[in-house]
């Protein structure tokens, strides 16, 4: 499983934040809202304009792969403020639509697109080719959330998988989690 490490993702971020290119913007906001989120590259095409609620700052994550769909509240001042920025230009830079994400054309953004901006970028901030892949962000939140020491079943229901088995494959790539076997069996061993 491939994810990026807190320095990579820092020069990931890095480099989407220094972009001057005509749609920087928009690619911003998805970047950031699809890394929050766990969103996959087709979740992040299908996502539609209302499915933010801009009242309460949430967003409804439809999953694919027959996932559990999950509202989210956006409570990174990052992503809010990356959201704000694109839907500002959003009516005037993009022609109108259903989606969130507009494509020049009006049109949902392809996977192809968003892969392919996330290709450039990795190439701009000296990331592998093989951590290349948009799908990366959401492996890299699981890890996330795990070092932040949110219980496998909340990071089940943030990433919205069905079975918790395929929650708990991102257990074995943090060192919080190992970190915390350690000092149990520490502890367990001082009582003896």
């Amino acid at each position: 499983m491939k994810y990026l490490k807190q320095e990579e993702k820092g020069r990931l971020f890095g480099s989407l934040d220094t972009d001057e290119r005509r749609h920087a913007i928009r690619n911003r906001a998805i970047f950031y809202l699809a890394e929050y989120c766990a969103l996959r590259a087709s979740e992040v095409c299908s996502l539609k304009l209302d499915d933010y609620d801009e009242r309460i700052t949430s967003i409804y994550c439809s999953r694919f792969k027959h996932g559990n769909n999950n509202t989210l509240r956006i409570i990174g001042h990052r992503v809010q403020a990356a959201l704000d920025a694109y839907l500002a230009i959003r009516n005037t830079q993009y022609k109108e639509s259903e989606f969130l994400f507009v494509s020049q054309r009006g049109t949902a953004l392809s996977r192809k697109s968003i892969d392919k901006i996330m290709k450039y970028h990795c190439e701009r901030a000296d990331i592998s080719k093989s951590k290349s892949h948009f799908h990366t962000l959401r492996h890299t939140r699981a890890v996330e959330l795990a070092e932040y020491g949110l219980d496998t079943k909340d990071i089940q229901w943030w990433l919205g998988h069905k079975s918790i088995d395929t929650t708990t494959i991102y257990m074995q790539y943090t060192t919080k989690q190992q970190k915390d076997v350690y000092d149990k069996l520490a502890f367990a061993l001082k009582e003896e």
